[in-house]
């Protein structure tokens, strides 16, 4: 755990990430590692994985790095007995899930409005997308900006699904390692997604580094 922390702080460091932004990330953090420790180390693996997508695409910005660490950042207002389910989710406890990216998108707007609505909208891209109705945005960003949200609403849900497959928290199900049964599983369940996920773990940019 300790490596994981120390390494997000350097690539924040790296990415030449603002205090005011690096600060609002600890406390997303903090946060998560106090209620509910699987969704810290996944938002901190999740974070890691896209300051690697944006070394191999050569970009210098910081906004995969922070949005992959604050996606989850709503489960802070989901019940813990919900996150921790380890059997199938009632109706109920779906629709307490579902909220999280609305949740997240209050949390961040208006300090971070562009990641905000990456995290509201990283659940978009399933087949059964959720939140199905969206809330009032603080702020219209222009087409190009609302194309590159949803450009990174989309590989932050890759990276999501991907640590999901090779560290499961509370379903019980084993963890998947294997390149090509992971691309099987985004071609059988996220075909529009299965493209840009395969060609990622091709390039050894999504594999399983981390033993925690």
């Amino acid at each position: 755990m300790i490596v994981l922390e120390s390494q997000v702080e350097d690539s924040l460091l790296r990415a030449q990430v603002n205090r005011l932004t690096r600060n609002t990330v600890y406390s997303i953090l903090d946060g998560l590692k106090h209620y509910d420790f699987e969704t810290y180390l996944h938002s901190m693996r999740a974070g890691l994985h896209g300051a690697y997508i944006a070394q191999h695409f050569r970009s210098r910005s910081q906004t995969p790095l922070v949005a992959c660490l604050t996606h989850d950042a709503g489960k802070l207002g989901v019940p813990l007995d919900v996150l921790q389910r380890k059997g199938k989710y009632t109706s109920e406890d779906r629709a307490a899930m579902n909220q999280h990216p609305e949740i997240t998108y209050n949390l961040l707007s208006g300090a971070m409005e562009f990641t905000a609505q990456v995290g509201l909208f990283h659940h978009q891209f399933q087949s059964n997308p959720y939140p199905i109705f969206l809330p009032k945005l603080a702020i219209q960003f222009s087409k190009p900006f609302q194309d590159k949200i949803v450009k990174l609403s989309n590989l932050v849900s890759i990276v999501d699904v991907y640590d999901r497959i090779t560290h499961p928290t509370y379903s019980g199900v084993p963890a998947i390692r294997d390149s090509s049964e992971i691309k099987k599983l985004f071609l059988n369940e996220r075909p529009k997604q299965a493209l840009l996920a395969s060609s990622l773990i091709d390039a050894g940019v999504l594999r399983p580094r981390f033993s925690i």
